[in-house]
């Protein structure tokens, strides 16, 4: 079983087209959004999904089963990441506790919550708050509990932090975490030729006037002559550290 979990459906849309066209998961499929209306109809005829399908080719989405966190809020404020653990009980429970092979988690926060609070220079209250005090299941743990043994989770998260119990959690159950960065691969030293050569034919677009560019969508307008005025400067400082050298 897959588990896919984003803040809305755009940024899960593109996993979906990529299911589509592939053909390459059959199983259970559930699909978390934390807003939206999200409806199993809906993803039959989104627009970017609709042609991918083709006439009667709804196999790909035939095991989709599709949740919604803001249909369970019922109008609760700040209940948002309790709605979600349930979500996640519920998608285990229909798993038969054996939960689910990969969870993709899509612009999910899963930093650790941090403890404020106001002493207003009261030492006893702030003794109080720094005193251990039990906490509300972090997001990351309930992740882990969701997944079978042997799972992978892949998440956005930059800023994600585990703790020993977290770690030890996912070592007894021989689990995984691997990290997605859409910005790692257009700026790898791989792609670097390639990024060249398109800065390269979008420049001489421009210059030749057949790419407009309007001045006021350009930062720095005068950026490109200060170039020369700083590669003057910087050779006249070499010379002169060579010729005190010398």
């Amino acid at each position: 079983a897959l588990l896919l979990l984003a803040p809305r459906l755009e940024e899960a849309i593109f996993i979906l087209q990529r299911l589509v066209i592939s053909e390459s998961w059959r199983g259970p499929l559930y699909l978390v959004l934390l807003t939206g209306e999200l409806r199993k109809e809906n993803l039959e005829h989104h627009p970017m999904l609709q042609p991918l399908l083709g006439e009667g080719s709804t196999s790909t989405l035939q095991n989709v089963r599709c949740f919604s966190v803001e249909d369970r809020l019922e109008g609760r404020r700040g209940a948002v990441t309790m709605v979600l653990q349930q979500l996640l009980a519920e998608v285990q429970a229909q798993t038969g506790g054996v939960g689910v092979d990969a969870i993709l988690a899509l612009e999910m926060d899963l930093s650790p919550e941090e403890r404020a609070f106001d002493a207003a220079g009261d030492i006893d209250a702030a003794c109080v708050a720094l005193e251990p005090a039990p906490r509300q299941q972090s997001l990351l743990r309930s992740l882990i509990g969701a997944m079978a043994l042997g799972g992978r989770l892949v998440t956005s998260s930059g800023k994600m932090e585990m703790s020993p119990d977290d770690a030890q959690h996912l070592w007894a159950k021989e689990c995984s975490i691997s990290f997605f960065n859409p910005h790692c691969m257009p700026l790898s030293m791989l792609r670097h030729g390639e990024l060249l050569h398109a800065a390269t034919e979008v420049c001489s677009q421009i210059v030749s006037g057949e790419l407009c560019v309007a001045d006021s969508e350009v930062a720095q307008f005068y950026l490109f002559d200060q170039f020369q005025q700083a590669l003057d400067a910087a050779s006249h400082k070499l010379s002169g550290v060579r010729k005190y050298s010398s």
